[in-house]
């Protein structure tokens, strides 16, 4: 039935956005061992914008670097592949999905990215804490847990509206509205956005599973860590991602991650300072 419901508004969307060919290419070298940091300097240096971005997120408060780093390639050495890949991609959705005023009567998408935004910031602290996943695919992760919803406000924003409607009236959660009226939701759009984007595997199974982490197939752990930075983000209202519920947090995921009552405590004290140094990221979307 879902299956049925997310194909027939699919067939609605004439003009879903692709990601650029750099960001393609690079996606596919990082994942090649053979690539070295000539070929991804050169894959990112076809996109003098991109680089520029890229460059900015690099210098600013997020990694703080005492001196400037003022090409790719030192950025390339001294980051690594992964992290140039993440923020590359970052930066390239920032860019598909700026806020605009228009989306914003009905939905803020400032405060929408601000959530997603300390989504990835919590995924990449108890990445750095567990070592389960890289920590800048963790922040992936977590940014693009909810693009889903992104989808529809731009390419379905009727069906969009009618959700948004149904949540305040009724005091649903988004995911309990949208299932209500579309008998579908936005981890299956975000979902079929994700493979048609080619996305790896971890950042896929965090949009289609963050709700229920139970039913991961291929990256429990990291699913597991989105849902309880989603569920930690909400609780403390930073941002907001459409409604005001705080989603139930599945018992399993602090077990699967292995974390203390007291690590948790201790991360959480830490994400303030956190946020700060990322303000730079909000930027890239307005």
């Amino acid at each position: 039935m879902e299956k049925e419901s997310l194909q027939k508004i699919i067939d609605k969307i004439v003009s879903l956005p692709t990601l650029p060919t750099v960001v393609t290419t690079l996606i596919k070298a990082v994942d090649d061992p053979s690539t070295s940091a000539k070929d991804v300097n050169a894959i990112i240096s076809k996109d003098q914008a991109l680089s520029a971005k890229v460059l900015k997120l690099v210098n600013s408060a997020f990694y703080g670097f005492p001196r400037q780093i003022d090409t790719i390639t030192r950025a390339i050495t001294i980051l690594g592949f992964e992290a140039i890949k993440s923020l590359a991609l970052s930066a390239t959705v920032f860019d598909i999905f700026k806020i605009d005023s228009i989306y914003k009567i009905e939905f803020d998408r400032e405060q929408f990215w601000k959530h997603s935004l300390a989504v990835g910031i919590f995924n990449q602290m108890i990445a750095k804490k567990t070592g389960i996943i890289a920590v800048e695919e963790a922040f992936v992760c977590g940014l693009l847990h909810d693009i889903g919803k992104i989808v529809m406000d731009q390419y379905l924003h009727d069906e969009f509206i009618k959700v948004l409607i149904v949540i305040k009236k009724r005091n649903l959660s988004f995911i309990e509205a949208e299932n209500e009226v579309l008998g579908v939701n936005h981890q299956s759009f975000g979902r079929w956005l994700a493979l048609k984007w080619n996305l790896p595997t971890n950042i896929v199974e965090s949009i289609t599973y963050h709700h229920y982490p139970r039913y991961a197939k291929e990256a429990p752990e990291v699913v597991a860590m989105t849902h309880l930075s989603d569920h930690i983000i909400k609780k403390k209202k930073i941002g907001n991602s459409g409604d005001n519920k705080v989603p139930r947090l599945d018992s399993e995921a602090k077990k699967i991650l292995k974390l203390t009552d007291g690590e948790l405590d201790k991360l959480i004290e830490q994400l303030p300072d956190e946020l700060e140094k990322a303000e730079t990221f909000l930027n890239l979307v307005k």
